[in-house]
């Protein structure tokens, strides 16, 4: 928990930040950024704690408010009327223009100032809120007196023994949604039960006591309810309720009474800003264009365009030989002879592997034509994104106006269809990388393989046939057979022969390899 020190600190960062986002916001909404209350907290040599006087008609809210300051000091309701009907501040002229600067805070806030100099009350604001009634419902006024809620440090309920549980009274002071730790309540008129003998003050108050449990607060604090008679400041419980709100105030409390301060001038900012911006009803345009762009899309982009798009992209001759020819060449690597003889047999191999297992002629070929293959029946997707914009735009012409060109649709350009291409071969190379994991470096065995067409073909067969046609074959014969076979190894036509079938043997064994490419690429596909 932050200490009374940090709490200022964080207060500034988030009204620093508070305007970072009004600068954002402005951006955004070519708006000018409204003007931000400063959070400042007080200062200690000036602290101002501030007092609602809340009640009904005629409890003796003004009588209190001038037994406070030992002066008549208050507005006298002038006829008959329902009395109080804006909220009076009663302040003291030092500290006027520390309230005016807290009350500022709320611009909408609707109050009269009433300055006086009682030396009792310096530091002190006492707030006539208006009248509750107990015949009528006066909403204006009980939304009066909630708007001031945020600026006091307590509320102040002021009633009689003989209205503490009316219920219309009640009902209407439990609008106003007071706190139980900033909750004070007064009866006045105790002379009227204590002097004519009715009652004790100690009765008086366990009797108020109860009610006030039973009606508002179940763990309502006896030292919270004070007895009182306004004609005298030194009877009852007025000499406890005078000093329970005029008095020193200690550094704990003045601390904690400048960062409530400060912390409702960056509540008063979030405020200012939500209503300049409108952001309340920006956010509820923005979701429910949400949810509804993916209708507007199912409706021009539907699944059988999807459909067709991807039955194009996944005929594409381009993709199909890259990734062939990727796993071909990555299979072929790891053997000798063949890796050797991979480059100068591979625009052989290419073209009839090509020949025998791609289609050719067909309308797209490869990625570069995603413009093409992305229109279908007859229509691009430039045209069916405009139409979603188009119905967008129209739905929600507000958000339109406020975010103005954030909001423009801009069609896929060559930029976007690159991009996808990307993306596409990115997905191709990992589907290759996949394949490439089931092919390892073959075995000693099958290595060696390789070599029986190269041992066969120029040694071993035309020996093996020499010796076979002598009609009596021996080893001495072998031997001059395996000679003469070397010899003619020597003579340019056995060995262009040779090279001829060897080129033949390995062009067949290296289109087996791209076939099985081939194959395995399709199956993946």
């Amino acid at each position: 928990m932050a200490t009374a020190t940090e709490q200022p600190d964080v207060l500034t960062r988030a009204s620093a930040e508070l305007a970072e986002v009004c600068g954002e916001l402005s951006r955004l909404t070519s708006l000018a950024a409204p003007p931000l209350h400063a959070v400042e907290p007080e200062s200690p040599e000036h602290p101002l704690f501030v007092y609602g006087i809340l009640g009904g008609k005629d409890v003796g809210k003004t009588t209190l408010i001038n037994a406070l300051a030992d002066a008549l000091i208050s507005h006298e309701a002038s006829g008959i009327g329902v009395g109080t009907r804006v909220p009076v501040v009663y302040v003291h002229r030092d500290d006027a223009p520390y309230l005016r600067g807290r009350l500022d805070a709320d611009a909408a806030l609707e109050y009269e100032v009433s300055v006086h100099d009682r030396e009792v009350l310096r530091h002190v604001a006492l707030v006539d809120l208006p009248d509750f009634d107990s015949k009528r419902n006066l909403p204006e006024h009980a939304r009066r007196a909630a708007e001031f809620k945020p600026f006091l440090d307590a509320f102040i309920w002021v009633t009689t023994v003989r209205k503490i549980d009316h219920p219309e009274l009640l009902r209407q002071m439990m609008s106003v949604a007071p706190k139980r730790e900033n909750f004070y309540c007064v009866v006045t008129f105790g002379d009227e039960v204590i002097a004519s003998g009715k009652d004790t003050l100690e009765g008086l108050r366990r009797l108020c006591l109860g009610k006030v449990r039973q009606l508002y607060f179940p763990d309502f604090d006896a030292g919270d309810l004070f007895a009182i008679c306004t004609l005298d400041r030194g009877a009852y419980d007025f000499p406890r309720l005078t000093h329970r709100l005029v008095r020193r105030h200690s550094p704990e409390e003045i601390a904690e009474r400048r960062h409530r301060s400060a912390l409702r001038a960056v509540a008063a900012n979030v405020e200012l800003v939500r209503a300049h911006y409108r952001l309340d009803e920006s956010l509820d345009g923005l979701a429910r264009a949400i949810c509804d762009v993916p209708g507007r899309f199912g409706e021009n982009l539907p699944p059988g365009y999807w459909g067709e798009v991807a039955d194009r992209v996944s005929r594409l001759d381009g993709p199909y030989r890259r990734q062939a020819a990727r796993l071909f060449t990555h299979r072929v690597w790891g053997w000798p002879i063949l890796g050797a003889l991979l480059f100068p047999l591979s625009s052989i191999v290419s073209y009839l592997g090509g020949r025998l297992f791609f289609e050719s002629g067909g309308r797209w070929s490869d990625y570069d034509q995603l413009p093409e293959i992305l229109s279908v029946e007859g229509l691009a997707l430039e045209v069916r994104l405009r139409r979603v914009a188009g119905e967008l735009h129209a739905k929600f012409l507000r958000l339109h106006e406020l975010f103005g060109e954030r909001l423009a649709f801009g069609p896929p350009g060559d930029r976007a269809c690159d991009h996808w291409a990307q993306l596409l071969d990115q997905d191709d190379r990992a589907t290759i990388d996949a394949l490439r994991e089931r092919y390892r470096a073959p075995g000693f065995l099958r290595r060696w393989l390789v070599y029986l067409p190269l041992l066969w073909f120029p040694l071993a067969q035309p020996v093996l046939e020499n010796y076979l046609r002598q009609p009596d074959a021996g080893w001495g014969r072998l031997a001059r057979g395996t000679l003469f076979t070397l010899v003619s190894l020597l003579s340019a036509g056995y060995i262009l022969r040779s090279a001829a079938v060897l080129a033949v043997v390995y062009t067949v064994w290296l289109l087996w390899f791209y076939a099985s490419s081939a194959r395995r690429v399709a199956r993946q596909r």
